[in-house]
């Protein structure tokens, strides 16, 4: 992950050079200005947070609902927070939030990750747990019964939480429970995991889900099981940092992945091959995710093939019609890598 933040990093400037000069171009009143603005933003808002710089997301968001009067402050502050994370260099302190009412796993977590670069909040409770909620997190490890609530309903708040909607989510159990498991990675949790754990499988796990180098354990067993079929993934999408963050963890973890740049391309690729699950953005030249979802599903070849949406548009009307139109999955940007890897797995039966 440190490796595609700095990628990130080196992307940055000439996106900055771009905004700057829409930004000018706001100031003296150029046709097509405020587009070209709110295209970068709209780049921006679902790249920031799954690269793990959250403030971007942020930031690009206030751009897009920013009125005529406030827009070129907006662009103004995200220009700094570009500024900023291109120019950071100093490692990054993690931000963990442990929820478990057991003193011993919250012990033994604390020894399990102590050593790595992370500042571990710990709350015994959800109710304890509320005030550290509003402040950046970059984990949350939730045990799956608490005193005062189930971990299920928790990860439906938090999900529903702009703060807390992106933020990796560990699920911690005592019980052997698929069900409990197959609800838990369908909410949105980026992991499950059953207690007692391997200390060192758990350490690479969340290692992996904060930006670290290591890959988890899973992840590695998984390229080694896979290595005999490979599974063929399309994805479609024109921002190049997202698609190359998806396609990198796709590919560690054992998959063949194409890359299409817009939906005509990726139509072009999908009749001339098979693929076994595509993954569409919406917003992209030629043909919108959409109108290329209608047409995948037309076709015989594809359709009962698992599609995905992955997109920064969240609004219940865009969520609707994309399921109406045969979407299997549907993930908002900022996205966590290893919640996509989950929940590929899980469409294609892994």
């Amino acid at each position: 992950m440190r490796d595609l933040q700095a990628a990130y990093r080196r992307n940055l400037p000439s996106l900055i050079n771009e905004l700057e000069a829409a930004a000018s171009g706001l100031r003296v009143g150029r046709a097509g200005a405020d587009e070209d603005i709110r295209r970068i933003a709209h780049q921006l808002k679902g790249s920031g947070g799954s690269y793990g710089f959250p403030e971007v997301s942020e930031a690009a968001a206030s751009v897009l609902i920013a009125d005529e009067g406030g827009a070129v402050a907006a662009v103004d502050s995200l220009l700094g927070v570009l500024a900023a994370v291109a120019a950071g260099d100093a490692p990054h302190t993690a931000r963990i939030l442990l929820i478990d009412d057991d003193p011993l796993i919250r012990h033994l977590v604390a020894a399990t990750i102590g050593s790595g670069p992370y500042e571990l909040v710990e709350a015994e409770s959800f109710a304890a747990a509320g005030g550290h909620l509003d402040a950046p997190l970059d984990l949350i490890i939730l045990d799956l019964f608490l005193p005062d609530g189930d971990g299920r309903e928790i990860l439906r708040l938090l999900r529903k939480e702009p703060a807390t909607s992106s933020v990796p989510v560990v699920i911690l159990s005592g019980e052997v429970a698929e069900r409990a498991q197959a609800e838990c990675l369908e909410i949105g949790a980026s992991a499950f995991v059953e207690k007692p754990f391997d200390a060192g499988q758990f350490a690479a796990l969340i290692t992996d889900l904060v930006g670290g180098d290591a890959p988890p354990t899973s992840s590695v067993a998984a390229v080694a099981e896979r290595a005999a079929g490979t599974p063929r993934v399309l994805i479609a999408e024109d921002d190049n940092l997202t698609a190359s963050l998806a396609r990198d963890r796709l590919e560690r973890d054992g998959f063949e992945v194409d890359l299409a740049v817009n939906g005509l391309e990726a139509l072009r690729c999908a009749e001339e091959d098979r693929y076994d699950l595509v993954i569409l953005d919406v917003k992209m030249p030629y043909i919108d995710g959409f109108q290329l979802l209608s047409e995948l599903r037309s076709r015989p070849r594809y359709d009962d093939v698992p599609i995905v949406i992955l997109t920064a548009m969240g609004s219940e009307h865009s969520v609707v019609r994309a399921f109406e139109l045969g979407a299997s999955d549907y993930i908002l940007k900022p996205f966590s890598p290893t919640e996509l890897t989950v929940r590929v797995e899980r469409l294609l039966g892994m």
